[in-house]
């Protein structure tokens, strides 16, 4: 048996002045709200443990009032906050609050152990490791930590501050350091462990996307084949013929290219659980390619904050009879395929013209709803172009952008003229800073802060692909003015133009001076002679 050492660094017997949350209020309703999470975990147990592997299932949070995902802060329940410790406790609860989308939950707290007894379990923060070459497994409590923060960012809740190995699965032969919330069994001396715990670190929860994306819009006519199945006893995706049925299915489906050309959003991607979601994949350079990375939320209903993960699986009918639908990993990826006016699901197949059971046969993408016991499986997914105008071809012809300094320095300008009639849009990147959103270009831009600047643009003609990106970098110093990042270059060029684009001898009233250097770059500054 494998040795385990606890050490605690001065763990408050406090623990009990802790309340727990009551998850069937005395008055006043209840509000459930129920996402997918994904992490990774190890067991804190000298028998248990074997591996680490990746986690994956519920991450449910219970309130009295409706949360604000963006403002007003409340106190909320925690359900099963380390899953793996689940298996071990069953169902229980902690306290946190919410505010304008952080999760905040107050360490430590004393879980109910219900019919576990003679004990009790403590959630804490420490650091579980294990040494493949002695067998020894140490949890440290690191008692410094006084509260566990979820952070929303954009469709996600991520957990700050946890460590640790980033793999679906480790053998047991393998060394590893985890820091995290963990859950661990207090005997009534404080001081020895029945049952050590678990272990829980980078911890994701999804959230589906359910606001209308910007971008342009389009229509298509969507066909698949569709296997529905249901649940015999809500516990498992398997199920006994003839619960499950398959389907061949039509309707339209709306699909949003970003203004940046790289993005694009599928409304409901699965037709057979059509809820007012949104998915996003990116488009590769030739606009041929869109990969989806998995897993992305789904609602599991209008205006309700329940859902289900989208995830790539397949299905078969057993030998006993009954039909099976299997999940594969989590972090996954599709791809979909765009010709022409057609966007088709790679790697997929159904036929559902065999004969039983091999028509129960597909490979596709998939959600399961445990609470309603039912879930359906879409392979051979189709969209095609509900419009007689064929998918441009052309690249829109590319801007030029033009920046000179104003004000003896301290501010600069940045031009952005089109080379054919089209839309330019454009955003602006501060001192590596992210760039801001995607803006329609309309007149000069002005700035007169200190900083390192780039401008990226592109432009978008009528019935012609977006153009390729450029971009414009510059810095605004209060000291020296504007310094256009030439040092160490050698000038080896400089030729005039008039504001027509037409080349001319020296400068003359308003002139653009487009200068080359050694290393082969260009600089174009407007000035008034």
């Amino acid at each position: 048996m494998k040795k385990l050492f606890l050490l605690f660094a001065l763990i408050s017997i406090a623990l009990s002045a802790m309340a727990q949350f009551d998850p069937e209020p005395n008055d006043g309703e209840l509000y459930y709200y129920g996402f997918h999470r994904s992490s990774h975990g190890g067991a804190v147990n000298p028998v248990t443990h074997t591996t680490y592997v990746q986690q994956a299932g519920p991450f449910e949070i219970l309130s009295n009032v409706p949360l604000d995902f963006g403002g007003d802060a409340c106190a909320i329940g925690i359900k099963n906050i380390v899953y793996g410790s689940e298996v071990e406790l069953g169902d229980y609860y902690v306290e946190g609050g919410w505010c304008a989308g952080q999760i905040m939950v107050p360490i430590p707290q004393v879980i109910d152990t219900g019919a576990k007894g003679g004990g009790r379990a403590v959630l804490t923060w420490g650091t579980v490791s294990y040494d493949a070459t002695t067998g020894e497994t140490t949890f440290v409590v690191d008692s410094s930590v006084e509260y566990i923060f979820y952070n929303m960012e954009n469709d996600r809740i991520i957990i700050e501050g946890s460590s640790g190995p980033v793999v679906v699965e480790g053998p047991d032969n393998v060394s590893y350091e985890s820091t995290g919330p963990a859950i661990i069994w207090m005997e009534e001396d404080g001081e020895d462990y029945d049952w050590a715990g678990y272990c829980e670190w980078y911890t994701e929860v999804c959230i589906a996307m359910d606001e209308e994306p910007e971008g342009e819009s389009k229509i298509y006519k969507r066909t698949s084949d569709c296997i529905h199945f249901g649940d015999d006893d809500s516990k498992s995706v398997s199920i006994h013929y003839p619960t499950a049925y398959p389907e061949r299915m039509e309707d339209q489906a709306e699909i949003v290219f970003s203004n940046d050309g790289k993005t694009v959003y599928f409304k409901n991607p699965l037709q057979s659980m059509n809820y007012d979601t949104w998915i996003m994949g990116t488009l590769n350079e030739d606009k041929t390619r869109i990969k989806v990375v998995l897993p992305q939320f789904l609602n599991f209903e209008n205006g309700v904050d329940f859902g289900v993960p989208l995830q790539k699986g397949e299905s078969k009918m057993n030998q006993d009879n009954i039909f099976e639908v299997t999940s594969e990993e989590l972090y996954y990826e599709i791809r979909y395929a765009i010709d022409g006016n057609t966007i088709k699901l790679v790697a997929t197949w159904a036929d559902f013209t065999a004969p039983y059971p091999d028509n129960f046969v597909a490979d596709g993408i998939c959600a399961y709803d445990s609470y309603e016991g039912v879930g359906n499986i879409e392979a051979n997914i189709v969209y095609t172009l509900e419009s007689d105008t064929p998918e441009p071809t052309e690249k829109t012809e590319e801007p030029v952008i033009n920046g000179y300094p104003m004000d003896n320095g301290t501010a600069y300008c940045v031009e952005i003229v089109p080379s054919e009639p089209s839309t330019i849009y454009y955003r602006v990147q501060k001192d590596n800073e992210p760039f801001t959103n995607w803006t329609t270009y309309a007149n000069d831009l002005i700035f007169n802060n200190r900083g390192i600047y780039l401008v990226e643009a592109y432009a978008k003609a009528d019935d012609k692909l977006p153009s390729n990106h450029l971009y414009h970098e510059f810095e605004i110093s209060l000291s020296t003015g504007v310094d256009e990042m030439t040092a160490g270059k050698q000038i080896v060029e400089s030729r005039y133009y008039n504001v027509m684009g037409q080349e001319i001898q020296q400068p003359d009233g308003v002139t653009i001076i487009v200068t080359t250097y050694s290393d082969g770059t260009t600089t174009a500054t407007k000035v008034m002679k």
